[in-house]
């Protein structure tokens, strides 16, 4: 398989192509790219109205366990119409329970057409170790490509993810260097689908 991906040829600022803007700072389609360039990747689609995955692997693997399928909806019930409300979620994990590739999922329509309330998002605790600052978000309802930026350097363990209802997410932020953590709270900017409307 081959991909034509533009992801570092930056030679001033300003709107690009490339996936690294010129500072080193990650786009969201950087994220990404590191999940579609995985070793193992599981790939769920819907065919004749059922949905169907396929797992495509760089490197031979042996099943050590299936694959994890959930209907994740926005309000936490599964309630209203699937394709405004639901989408699937996809894991790949061993007997422990370890990822053995990144989660995917699989929306039932276009952002634009799901009913996506006002959520109330958590920034649950940020502790500091080194120069990296741990996060963990929470929502009350599913959040949609939640992306995070901070005006300090560094890079986020993931970026552009969604978050289930009254789920927990963690993610690292790995600054250049030491980040004070007050700071970096108060700046820390978040967006996702639904507080772009606004």
């Amino acid at each position: 398989m081959g991909a034509l991906y533009w992801q570092i040829n930056d030679i001033w600022q300003g709107a690009s192509w490339a996936s690294v803007e010129y500072g080193g700072r990650w786009k969201i389609l950087h994220y990404y790219a590191k999940n579609f360039f995985s070793l193992v990747a599981i790939i769920p689609w819907i065919q004749d109205g059922t949905v169907s995955q396929s797992a495509y692997e760089a490197i031979s693997v042996d099943l050590i366990n299936d694959l994890q399928f959930e209907s994740i909806c926005s309000s936490g019930s599964q309630s209203g119409d699937p394709y405004q409300n639901c989408f699937i979620s996809v894991s790949f994990k061993d007997y422990d329970n370890t990822p053995l590739s990144p989660d995917n999922f699989l929306l039932l329509s276009e952002p634009k057409d799901y009913f996506l309330p006002e959520v109330q998002l958590d920034i649950i605790a940020l502790q500091a170790t080194n120069n990296s600052i741990n996060l963990s978000l929470s929502a009350d309802h599913v959040t949609l490509f939640v992306f995070l930026e901070s005006p300090f350097e560094g890079v986020f363990s993931d970026n552009g993810f969604i978050i289930p209802v009254d789920e927990q997410i963690s993610i690292t932020f790995n600054g250049r260097q030491v980040t004070p953590v007050e700071e970096f709270q108060n700046t820390l900017n978040v967006t996702y689908v639904r507080n772009s409307y606004n």
